[in-house]
């Protein structure tokens, strides 16, 4: 399956390391796209991080609405915060 899949990196700052790419030249070849790859793509670019702009942000909203005391807690409010999200409109 990997042989056949593609890796976009969102190439920020602190993922730009010379070790995360020989990483990703090891795992994934020439077929992982990012800033410093095979594939150029611009750091923190607006097509590769569109949903950090509302997405993201109202997710963690809903999944911290109540305190999340376990692990069995914080998995119960992702489901349900990705029920919410799944309907809305």
């Amino acid at each position: 399956m990997r042989s056949s899949m593609w890796f976009q990196h969102d190439g920020a700052h602190t993922h730009y390391s010379i070790e995360v790419r020989l990483h990703l030249n090891a795992t994934y070849g020439q077929q992982w796209i990012g800033r410093g790859g095979p594939v150029l793509w611009p750091a923190r670019s607006p097509d590769l991080t569109c949903l950090d702009y509302f997405l993201c942000g109202y997710f963690k909203s809903l999944v911290f609405e109540t305190p999340v005391n376990s692990a069995e807690d914080l998995v119960a409010c992702i489901t349900a915060a990705a029920e919410k999200v799944r309907y809305f409109r």
